[in-house]
């Protein structure tokens, strides 16, 4: 299928889920949602989807769970998302995305899951999750353009983060507060970047963190400090590295 009529839904107005992956069409008509205002799953993943206009999920509000993976968006504007205050999961992996404006995701009050791997980000907005609070896992790996550069706060109201995966981002700095209000954290990985140094108080708020991965860095030494409040750290890889010394 490489085109959709935009009127394609009309007849199904009970719809709650609908399967287009795989196909080849590159655009989704702006009134494509018009008649399906009980969608909650829409899986538009491995399309040639190159862009999508902000009030295209104007009359689908109860979507929970949208993917547009492994298409070619290049950016995801301004209140492209403004409508989703359902969404629960957000896969965008492996498309060419470059930027994300800093207000994007303002409107997703519910998402949980958020996958950005696989792009071509080369900085994350200061203020991109910071309305997010119910988020639970973000996906932020294998990013493409090279070091990639971290918010100083992922976001001070992220109370309910348990996962966060950023390995493979050519990442050369960790800043101090990067995981600040971020207590339930459970699961971070940070491996296969260009770290040399980790800040010594970068983990002073998680106390629940049970696994972490810092391996194949440049890590010459841990500071001290930084193993003080992991009281419940089950798992910690460190391999492949240039580890010198290690302070508790």
């Amino acid at each position: 299928m490489t085109f959709l009529p935009a009127n394609l839904l009309q007849p199904t107005t009970n719809l709650t889920h609908l399967e287009l992956s795989g196909n080849s069409f590159s655009e989704i008509p702006g009134i494509f949602f018009s008649y399906t205002p009980r969608l909650t799953t829409a899986n538009f993943s491995h399309n040639n989807i190159s862009k999508f206009d902000g009030s295209l999920f104007e009359y689908c509000s109860d979507l929970e769970t949208l993917d547009l993976g492994y298409n070619q968006l290049v950016s995801i504007s301004h209140g492209s998302l403004k409508y989703l205050n359902k969404l629960t999961s957000l896969n965008l992996q492996s498309n060419q995305i470059e930027d994300i404006a800093v207000n994007s995701f303002l409107t997703l009050s519910n998402v949980e899951i958020i996958n950005l791997s696989n792009n071509s980000l080369t900085v994350v907005p200061d203020t991109l999750l910071h309305e997010n609070t119910q988020l639970k896992v973000l996906i932020l790996t294998d990013n493409r353009n090279q070091h990639l550069i971290l918010p100083e706060k992922l976001g001070e109201n992220l109370k309910n983060l348990e996962k966060v995966y950023l390995m493979r981002n050519s990442i050369k700095k960790v800043p101090d507060k990067l995981f600040e209000g971020c207590t339930s954290l459970i699961t971070v990985s940070l491996a296969s970047n260009f770290l040399e140094e980790v800040p010594g108080h970068l983990f002073r708020q998680q106390t629940e963190l049970r696994n972490l991965d810092l391996s194949h860095n440049r890590l010459s030494s841990i500071p001290h400090g930084f193993l003080r409040n992991l009281k419940n750290l089950r798992t910690m890889t460190l391999e492949s590295n240039n580890l010198l010394v290690i302070h508790r």
